[in-house]
């Protein structure tokens, strides 16, 4: 018999668009601005990312803030408890905010138009929201009165349909599944493209226009006056009002598809499918639906896909919905609320308080965010686990046996932490040249064939094995769904679509130059539809 020493192992851690100049062309890779893919990429993962990681990281910081930081002002301001001697009242502050943080208070959201000289547009639209009622709200209401008492039956016998898609490359892909090979595109600067073909809605014949937006169309902030810190308490921020504004300026994406709606009588939203894509629906239904021309038939309608091929796509098409989930848009709604007045509230206090005790001439802000600062809690216990872990010495004790000529290693089922227990029980055996099987246990295990990848689980495993931050793994992600090679990276479920062609995945894989061969002899071989 013999001893092995191991160790356990230590954790490792604008322009106007009436300038534009419209160049028509046969549609190919070239129309399709890069850019605006980065554009789209860089404004949404901030936004999905939080709301993934919110509740998680929300429930773990146990809203302690503690850790021998020097005392804060005596009194901030007004409403504000002072702490101990080095950690602050962080939980009755919260009780404070909580307070004030009443969703069913009367509160203002205001729209505001990128270029107010633009005629077309409302220069600033103030919208005031009584109880729970929100963008979402206010948005539904505009085609509640008419679309959602009309009949589903379309009664021209020609149409005009605007689909719109949650960045350039979807738009390409939804017109290179729809059109069949038969489409024209416009290139209108700054990344915006518009593509047209013909064929049938339903029974009726029409005319198609895809395109896109950048993400969301609308961001969330605090009015100029607001801004400012010396303008207003920071505890008072959660009486004022928010206001909308266009996420992205210079691309000037309301007026931009406002301006496709015109004449139109049908509207497809081809957003992402999670609560983010919800919530941009309502964005581009508020910016579309008026512009529209009104009629006795249905004239929203949501696209529900999984994946970007193109059998995915012409079935998402085939099976239309009536518009987008109200409800998943308003927790979108709620979700950026309570992101920007704790966000923004907590790192005015956490600035005004703590930053002079830290007199670090380097640091200018100590930021807070509802996602962000849990985070970091998990980071520095983490790294305290490792600074703390102390190796301890252990021993396991094994023979290697022979049995019809198999060789096995088998270890002794306790271990030992001292040398001389170790070799006092190895002296008992060491002449031992012969062991009696006593009893065979027989167990049956049964493998489970590998369920699809949540976000989480993709995340944890390309970190894992591969060593790809999460930040990287999602832009590698996007871009292997906007091809058509995955499904929604974004995804809380494991189960695969019921449209998934798993045949023509497996088949598409068998000719790979790594995966082909066991493809073909262990999976295709057996497969039973």
């Amino acid at each position: 018999m013999h001893k092995e020493f191991s160790e356990t192992s230590k954790p490792v851690f604008n322009q106007d668009l009436e300038d534009d100049n419209y160049d028509e062309e046969t549609l190919g890779e070239s129309n399709f601005n890069e850019d605006a893919d980065e554009l789209y990429d860089d404004d949404l993962y901030d936004y999905r990312d939080r709301a993934a990681n919110y509740d998680e990281g929300l429930h773990a910081f146990k809203g302690e803030f503690s850790g021998g930081i020097a005392k804060g002002k005596k009194d901030f301001q007004k409403g504000f408890v002072k702490g101990g001697k080095n950690q602050f009242g962080v939980d009755s502050l919260t009780d404070k905010f909580s307070n004030k943080l009443n969703l069913n208070n009367k509160s203002n959201l205001i729209s505001t138009s990128a270029n107010s000289s633009n005629q077309n547009y409302e220069k600033k639209t103030e919208l005031t929201f009584e109880n729970n009622e929100c963008f979402t709200d206010y948005v539904d209401k505009l085609m509640s009165g008419e679309n959602k008492k009309h009949t589903q039956n379309i009664t021209d016998s020609y149409v005009n349909v605007l689909m719109i898609a949650e960045k350039p490359s979807i738009a390409k892909s939804i017109a290179e599944a729809l059109g069949a090979g038969k489409y024209r595109a416009k290139t209108v600067g700054r990344g915006k493209t518009i593509i047209n073909f013909e064929g049938f809605f339903g029974s009726a014949k029409a005319k198609f226009t895809v395109s896109s937006v950048m993400g969301h169309v609308y961001n969330s902030d605090f009015s100029r006056e607001h801004n400012q810190w010396s303008a207003i308490d920071a505890l008072d921020l959660y009486d004022v009002s928010i206001i909308k504004q266009d996420a992205n300026p210079k691309t000037r994406i309301p007026e931009f598809i406002s301006s496709l709606a015109t004449g139109k009588d049908i509207l497809c939203l081809w957003l992402d499918c999670d609560k983010e894509g919800e919530n941009i629906c309502f964005e581009v239904i508020n910016n579309t639906y008026k512009y529209m021309n009104k009629k006795p038939y249905q004239q929203i309608y949501r696209a529900k896909f999984s994946s970007l091929t193109k059998q995915d796509l012409k079935v998402a098409f085939d099976n239309l919905r009536e518009g987008p989930n109200k409800y998943e848009s308003l927790s979108v709604d709620v979700r950026q609320v309570i992101d920007l007045k704790i966000g923004v509230s907590f790192t005015r206090f956490l600035t005004s308080s703590i930053l002079p005790g830290l007199k670090d001439e380097e640091i200018k802000l100590l930021s807070y965010g509802p996602c962000q600062t849990p985070t970091l809690w998990f980071c520095v216990n983490r790294q305290k686990e490792i600074h703390g872990f102390i190796p301890k010495e252990y021993f396991r004790i094994y023979t290697d046996i022979e049995v019809k000529k198999i060789k096995k290693k088998i270890y002794y089922e306790k271990n030992f932490y001292d040398r001389k227990s170790t070799d006092d029980f190895l002296r008992k055996f060491i002449n031992t040249k012969k062991a009696s099987v006593l009893s065979v246990d027989v167990k049956v295990n049964q493998k489970t064939p590998p369920a699809g990848m949540n976000t989480v689980q993709m995340l944890r495993i390309a970190s894992s094995y591969l060593k790809i931050s999460p930040h990287h793994t999602m832009v590698i992600a996007e871009r292997l769904y906007t091809m058509g090679y995955i499904t929604y990276p974004r995804t809380e479920t494991t189960k695969y679509a019921p449209s998934f062609d798993l045949r023509k995945a497996l088949n598409d894989l068998s000719s790979h130059s790594v995966f082909g061969a066991k493809i073909n002899a262990h999976i295709l071989k057996d497969y039973q539809r």
